[in-house]
This record gives structure tokens, C-alpha cells and sequence, in this order.
């Protein structure tokens, strides 16, 4: 009975002080400021009365959206804020303002949803209270909101603060021909204000809006921009309706910039100008679809035709047009060529003037006899060769002695020389690059592909558009793709290396046919030469010209098919992390035109595919620890990488100058640290420091120094380590197709017309490239807000911006490079082997 009489009374002591303290209610007219305050446990009610007539020169829409402006005039206990609440039978939105600070609020309607079912009379109350113990004086405007509904093509300026979230409303227009709604529109908003940082978001229009954390769950798409902000919006897709909402609301300094100083310049306030223009999905471009690949089919063609061309391929110390002479006339001119350099190099080197003289450091007694000695020892491990399959062909060349003759001579090596290793294990060699490039690309790309594909679902399902570093500005939708003409764009790619394949093919067949291998009958009879253009479809015998291996320009072909390919994989969803899967081929691609260079004239020396590769796999370890490294320790991966790059040249020029291999075997058998010091022995001050052959010396001191020149301008510059990676194999390929093109020169070797066609073709292509490419139009090193500020329109037939022609000039200067790679020795197709230098 006591504890009864306890709760009633309590009950109504608490009754008593609400009755006391009880919530009063005043009527609130739009475009009129009131004041109020207001104490702990009193509440303020204010009811919304829909009169417009203190509204005078304002622009009231039939169905004005209002906004209340509240602001506090001071508060004694600052932790205690005072509490603003908009109410309605449909919305309810809450917001705090602390001492002598002013606020703003839309408030959400979702009466534009349906026009048929407009309610015109919908109340609205602004609660007011706090816990302050003291009074709170405030005051209250509501106005409507003029020009709330945007329209297609009309500019809005509009001025954000931080506690003055903007709302505005669109609605996707009708269209009275057959393409019915108009489906996709593109945001966008600009500032010139750079220190400012803006969260531009579209949701669905319904309420309530998330206008104060933009989070995963803001029911739409959402960028933090600085100077430009543009997002697609597909009507049914990226929203659920027709119509949405566009939320303006200053953000955080620290989402837009990494750089303290620029986060302390951040402003108060930022004006921007919002605009919605019509854009259209990708499959609305048939001709910017279709054009570029039939152009670079074309072109593809056309370089295919001119192999058919035989001046084009003719060398310059013949007749512009030999395929035209009577097979005698040019069988006695081969004939009489092969004649005088057989005569001429039975007993010295120098039957070609181009190649010097060869002046060992050691004299035979004979070198006929020492040639036919080697031979017989050749020939004996051969047997034995056969006799035990476990001993390699690698070798029967250390075993029978050649490399050690090949040590002592100072000048003048001749390509026979290098070429001691049977062809047959040489091609398979060479051949096996063409598989491990497809199997590694397929394990490469086909999880690289899944990983890309789901960030770009997550991108979808999040409306997080800071996921991904588009050129929002010039982004074609297609599917689930946001950026489907980056994707398309690689199409270059993967058609010039189909070309390619297709050509080192008919090149290799018709090789095989005139040489009467793998089952051909050798074409033509002893008396003539058959001559077809650059195919060297033609009765020769092995020991003219450079032999080819085919087996690495077919890798060649698969990595430009692959490049295209990972590029494409890549730009589904471009960002930092994912960076390495657009450069993994790059690498390929820098590292097998080195290779090749290297082996036109050093066939035995040759890297194994598998030990290639695992080099590959560590340089893309290398990638992946400097993306995922942390920035205090950002100078430990570079400085590790500059080190083991420069180990790495130092190496190879050691290599290089010495014309060697570098395998286990060859310190085995040569005792390499020997040489190395013979070599620093030889520089006496009497022959006034210089090295034996000053040629290769400059050859491989220029390795060294431009390796590391390009590293250290990397690093310092702050590239990232897959760009660093990505600038020394750029460089390398350069450099040494540099240096071989001016020894070739410098011999005066004979040309034919196709590479200097192909070299014009390249050096146009790729300063055309270049200069698209470093014209900017997203940057991932930066954040998603700063990337935004270089984001540019569509530069070709509206579809592609600079990126994409990019991707479309350099696939073009790639294929040329490429055909300039396995043309350039055309010209020494009549030139006896023995007669050819190695440089």
C-alpha cells in the first residue's frame, strides 16, 4: 500500500512540473524573423503557416520548398547546445547550434515524386529546446527556397558553408519523340575557390536527406571535390526514380587535401555552380564505337602490304628495284658476293670493311686447324651428347672451349662467333617465351579482371565515387561500366598485336619453306635467287644474314595483346592500388626489346623464359611493397630498388663488355674475376687509361650512368615505384636501341627503306602520344578531389578524351616499334654471317 501511494504520487509531482514547464506553440509565417528563447525542459513549438504574402518580390514556385535559418545569440554552458527539430507527417530532420553560430536547413519534401498527388496543405513544426540551465535567445526564418527545381542546361550559383547544407531538386524530362525519357544526365558542379572542400551528393528524392556524413548508406552517388565535381546519373539505376535530390555541404579540409598548409586555407564559405546537361550512354556512339577500330585495322593492313613491296626491303647496296632483275643477273651478283667473302674471310677477318679487324689476345699456330679442331670436339660432344640426354647443349659450348677463344680476342668479334650453340636449342629456347607470356597472362589477367570487376560493383552498390579516378568529365556508361570508352579505347592493343603475330608467322613460314625446314622443300634450284620482299622468301643458305628467332617476336605480339588487355582490366575501376596491373606488361614488353636487341648479336647468350619471368614476378613484388609501404619509410623501397637496379646494370655492362654470358657455368669454367682484373690491369698509365675497346666501354659506362640518372630523377621528383620501374625500362629500351642503331652506322651495315619508314612512323606516333599523355586527366597520386581538378571534356568525336588517344597513338607507335625491331637487320639479308659484326 505504501509503495502505491508512493508511485501516485510521484506521478503527479511529475505531472505537475510538466503541466509547469509545458511546450508552447506559435504560429511561424514564411519570409518573417522571429525571435524566441528557451530554457531546459522547455520546448519551443512553431507551426509553419502557409502565407506568402511577407514574402513580397520573392519568386514563389506553386509548391515552394522552404528553408529555416536559425541562429543563437549566446549560450552560458557551450556543451549544452540548443536543439533544432523540423517535423511533418513525412520528414523529420534535427540539427544543434552552439554559442553565437547560424544554421541552415531545406526541408525535405517528397511532394515533386508524383505531381498528380500533390498535397498542397502539409504541415510543418520547428521544435526548439536544450539543457541549458540559463535562457537561450534565438531566432527563426523560414523562406522558400527560389529556383529549387533545376532545369536541363540552366547554370544555378549557389554559396555553401560548412553548417549551410544546399538541397535542390531534378526531375529527368519528358521528350515527345522516340527516345521517350531522357535516361542519363550528368552533375556538375564547379568553384574556383582550390582550398575549399565540397561533398556534392545525388540521392533518391525521398525523405529524410542525408545532408550532415555522406556516408555508404546516402542512397545515391556522393564526390568530394575542390574546383569540379561531375556525376552520371541513370534514371531507375543509379537512383531509384526519375527525380532525385542534389546535397551541397562543405566537408572536412582532410578529405580533399593531404598537405597540412592547404588545410589550414580552407574557407568559410564557397560558391559553385551547379549545372545538369543531358549525356548519353556509350552504345549511343555507334561511330565513335566502330571508327577507331577500323582505322586501326586499316592501318594494320597497310603495314602488312608493305612487306609485299620489295623495294621497300631491298638492301641500299643493291638496285632499288632487284625483285625486278632476271634471276641470273642476281644469282651472279649473290654468287659473286658469297665468293669474295668466302675468299676473303678463309684467312682474314676483314672481308666486310664494315666489320674492322679481329686482332686476338693470344695467336693460334693455325686457325684453320683450330677451327677444324673445334669442330671435331663439337662433333665428339654432340655424340656424347646424345649418349647422356642429362648433359645440356649450354654445356657442350662451355666443354669444348669455345667461350675461352672467344675471351681471348680484344677486337672485332664476328657473329659466328656468338652463335657456337646448336639452332635447335636455341629456338626452343626462344620459343618457350611465347607460352610462359600466355600462361602468364592468362593467371594474371583473369584475377586481376574479378578484382577490378567487384570494385567497380562496390563503386555501384556504395555510390562511393572517390573509389575509382575516372575523367568524370568525358566517362561513357555502359553496363556496369562507368567508364566504358577507357575500357574500349585499348582495342588498339589487342588488334595491332593480332598483326603482329600474323606477320612474324607468314615471316617464320616462308623462312622455313625457303630454307627447306620442318618438312619444306627448299624453293628454287642452286642456279637461281628468289626474291619476296622482306619475308626473305628466298633460296639462301643459313650461314647469310642474322638469324632470327621467332619464338620471342611471338612473345612480343602476345604482350601487346595482353598489354591492351590488362589496360582495359585496369581502367575498369583506375586507382592507386591497381596501378601495377596496367604496367606488369609494360615491363614485359621494355624487357623483351632489350632481349631482343641484346641476341641479334649475342645469340648464345640468352636468359632462360622461366628465369625472365621470375625476374618480372620480383619486380612486381618490388610494385606491390612500394604501394603498400608506409610514406614514413618512403625512401627504404626506392632506395632498395635504385641499388638492385644499379647492381643489375653493373652487371650486364660487365657483361656486355666482355661479351658473356653470366650463368654458373661461366664462372666455372672462365674464371670471370680474372678477366675483370686482366681488364683493369690493361690500364696502364702508358696507354694513357684507356680501355681495349673504347666502343663497348662507352657502350657500357652509358648503361650505368643513364640508369642511374633516370632513378635518381625519378625518386627525387616523388614518382611512385611502379612509375620508377615503369621510366627505367622506358629508358633502357631507348637507350639500347640507341646505342645499336648508331654502331649499325657506325659499321656502315647496310639498310633497307621499311626502318627508316618504320622508325618516321614512330617518332611521330609517340611525340603525338606523349604529349596527350602527360595532358593530365586524372592523377591517382593525388586524392580523388585534386585528381577531379584535371578531369577534361571529350576531346575526339565526344567520346574520348586525351587518355583514350593515348592509348590509340602509342598502340600504333608500339606496333611500328615492334616492326622496326624485326625489319632492322633486312638489310644484311645478302651479307655472309661471318662477315657480321657484333656490337
Amino acid at each position: 500500500m505504501v509503495l502505491a501511494v508512493s508511485f501516485l504520487l510521484f506521478l503527479s509531482i511529475a505531472k505537475g512540473k510538466f503541466e509547469s514547464n509545458s511546450s508552447s506553440q506559435h504560429d511561424i509565417y514564411p519570409c518573417s524573423v522571429i525571435d524566441g528563447s528557451v530554457v531546459k525542459y522547455d520546448t519551443d513549438v512553431w507551426t509553419v503557416v502557409n502565407n506568402y504574402s511577407n514574402c513580397s518580390g520573392e519568386v514563389i514556385d506553386e509548391y515552394p520548398v522552404l528553408r529555416v535559418t536559425t541562429e543563437t545569440k549566446g549560450i552560458s554552458d557551450k556543451r549544452q547546445p540548443l536543439v533544432f527539430v523540423t517535423r511533418s507527417d513525412e520528414n523529420v530532420q534535427t540539427w544543434k547550434l552552439f554559442a553565437n553560430s547560424t544554421s541552415s536547413r531545406t526541408i525535405c519534401s517528397t511532394v515533386f515524386r508524383d505531381e498528380n498527388t500533390i498535397e498542397e496543405d502539409v504541415t510543418m513544426y520547428i521544435d526548439v529546446f536544450t539543457s541549458n540551465t540559463e535562457d537561450v535567445p534565438y531566432n527563426i526564418t523560414v523562406k522558400p527556397v527560389v529556383g529549387f527545381q533545376l532545369k536541363l542546361g540552366e547554370d544555378k550559383n549557389i554559396t555553401v558553408t560548412e553548417d549551410d547544407p544546399q538541397l535542390y531538386y531534378f526531375k529527368f524530362p519528358q521528350r515527345n519523340n522516340s527516345d521517350g525519357h531522357v535516361r542519363i544526365v550528368q552533375v556538375t558542379a564547379s568553384s574556383d575557390n582550390e582550398n575549399a572542400c565540397v561533398i556534392v551528393s545525388v540521392q533518391n528524392a525521398t525523405c529524410p536527406v542525408n545532408d550532415v556524413l555522406v556516408s555508404a548508406g546516402s542512397k545515391g552517388v556522393y564526390q568530394t571535390m575542390t574546383t569540379s565535381a561531375s556525376l552520371n546519373i541513370v534514371a531507375n539505376k543509379t537512383i531509384e526514380y526519375d527525380n532525385f535530390f542534389i546535397v551541397l555541404k562543405k566537408a572536412d579540409p582532410s578529405l580533399c587535401f593531404t598537405d597540412p598548409s592547404q588545410t589550414q586555407l580552407s574557407t568559410d564559405s564557397v560558391n559553385i555552380t551547379l549545372k545538369i546537361v543531358q549525356s548519353y550512354f556509350a552504345y549511343h556512339y555507334g561511330i565513335a564505337l566502330a571508327l577507331p577500330p577500323i582505322v586501326l585495322f586499316v592501318i594494320g593492313l597497310c603495314a602488312i602490304g608493305t612487306f609485299w613491296v620489295p623495294c621497300f626491303h631491298t638492301p641500299f647496296h643493291l638496285n632499288m628495284c632487284f625483285c625486278s632483275k632476271s634471276r641470273r643477273k642476281s644469282a651472279s651478283l649473290l654468287s659473286s658476293s658469297a665468293t669474295n667473302s668466302i675468299s676473303g674471310s678463309s684467312g682474314d677477318t676483314s672481308d666486310n670493311g664494315a666489320a674492322g679487324t679481329s686482332k686476338p689476345l693470344i695467336e693460334t699456330a693455325s686457325s684453320c686447324s683450330s677451327s677444324l679442331d673445334d669442330s671435331v670436339n663439337l662433333d665428339k660432344l654432340r655424340i656424347e651428347n646424345s649418349m647422356r640426354s642429362e648433359e645440356s647443349d649450354k654445356d657442350l659450348f662451355f666443354k669444348s672451349g669455345m667461350h675461352s677463344k672467344l675471351l681471348d680476342k680484344e677486337n672485332a668479334l664476328m657473329l659466328p662467333d656468338m652463335l657456337q650453340l646448336p639452332i635447335s636449342y636455341l629456338e626452343r629456347g626462344y620459343a618457350s617465351y611465347g607460352w610462359n607470356t600466355i600462361t602468364v597472362g592468362i593467371f594474371y589477367g583473369l584475377p586481376a579482371f574479378q578484382l577490378l570487376l567487384a570494385e567497380q560493383m562496390i563503386l555501384n552498390s556504395t555510390g562511393d565515387q572517390d573509389t575509382c579516378y575516372y575523367n568524370f568529365k568525358c566517362s561513357r556508361t555502359w553496363g556496369v561500366l562507368s567508364a566504358f570508352n577507357n575500357t574500349w579505347s585499348n582495342i588498339g592493343y589487342i588488334i595491332f598485336g593480332t598483326f603482329f603475330i600474323i606477320i612474324v608467322g607468314i615471316r617464320h613460314l616462308w623462312n622455313r619453306r625457303a630454307n627447306g625446314r620442318e618438312g619444306y622443300e627448299p624453293i628454287g634450284g642452286d642456279d637461281e635467287v628468289q626474291v619476296r620482299s622482306a619475308f626473305c622468301f628466298r633460296k639462301r643458305k643459313k650461314d647469310y644474314g642474322v638469324p632470327q628467332f621467332y619464338g620471342i617476336y611471338y612473345a612480343m605480339g602476345v604482350t601487346l595483346i595482353m598489354q591492351g588487355l590488362m589496360s582495359s582490366f585496369y581502367h575498369i575501376c583506375p586507382n592507386d592500388s591497381n596501378f601495377q596491373f596496367d604496367t606488369a606488361f609494360m615491363y614485359i614488353i621494355g624487357g623483351l626489346l632489350m632481349l631482343i636487341i641484346f641476341q641479334a648479336r649475342h645469340p648464345d647468350i640468352h636468359t632462360n623464359a622461366f628465369v625472365a619471368f621470375l625476374s618480372f614476378a620480383v619486380i612486381i613484388v618490388l610494385t606491390l611493397i612500394g604501394i603498400y609501404e608506409n610514406s614514413s619509410r618512403y625512401w627504404s623501397t626506392r632506395i632498395i630498388l635504385l641499388v638492385l637496379v644499379m647492381i643489375a646494370v653493373t652487371i650486364f655492362s660487365i657483361s656486355f663488355y666482355f661479351y658473356h654470358d653470366w650463368g654458373l657455368n661461366y664462372f666455372y669454367y672462365c674464371r670471370i674475376w680474372g678477366k675483370v682484373r686482366q681488364w683493369f690491369r690493361s690500364w696502364c698509365p702508358y696507354k694513357k687509361y684507356s680501355p681495349r675497346d673504347l666502343i663497348r666501354f662507352v657502350k657500357a659506362i652509358s648503361m650505368v650512368v643513364v640508369n642511374f640518372i633516370v632513378g635518381l630523377i625519378m625518386i627525387f621528383t616523388g614518382k611512385g615505384v611502379a612509375t620508377i620501374i615503369l621510366a627505367l625500362f622506358v629508358a633502357n629500351s631507348f637507350l639500347y636501341i640507341t646505342i645499336y642503331l648508331f654502331s649499325k652506322l657506325y659499321f656502315k651495315e647496310p639498310w633497307t627503306i621499311s626502318p627508316f619508314i618504320y622508325l618516321v612512323t614512330i617518332g611521330i606516333c609517340w611525340a603525338c602520344a606523349f604529349y596527350f599523355y602527360f595532358t593530365n586527366v586524372a592523377q591517382w597520386e593525388n586524392t580523388p578531389a585534386i585528381s577531379r581538378e584535371d578531369n577534361k571534356d571529350c576531346k575526339l568525336l565526344d567520346f574520348y578524351d586525351n587518355h583514350d588517344i593515348w592509348h590509340f597513338l602509342s598502340s600504333i607507335a608500339l606496333f611500328f616499334s615492334f616492326l622496326f625491331v624485326l625489319t632492322l637487320d633486312d638489310g644484311l639479308v645478302d651479307t655472309r654471317t661471318n662477315s657480321i659484326r657484333v656490337f
